[in-house]
């Protein structure tokens, strides 16, 4: 995202728009997956947790979130 905001001058609220579409379609589709992808429900629990902590993040401080990314294997 910094990236992109850093080149291109892109509209940033059309960036954080984009990033909370993509979180929200994760944390979709990973509750809407089988069980048996996780191998349990704790490491379901895990897996939808960070993304919906990423979620919050980039709505309570889009400036830290955008500052801070996680790895591009998100």
């Amino acid at each position: 995202l910094q990236q992109q905001l850093d080149q291109s001058g892109a509209d940033r609220q059309h960036l954080i728009n984009r990033e909370k579409k993509r979180l929200t379609l994760a944390i979709q589709d990973l509750e809407e997956a089988p069980l048996e992808k996780f191998g349990s429900q704790k490491n379901k629990r895990r897996q939808v947790g960070y993304y919906k902590y990423r979620l919050d993040k980039l709505l309570s401080d889009p400036d830290a979130y955008i500052q801070y990314p996680e790895s591009e294997s998100d």
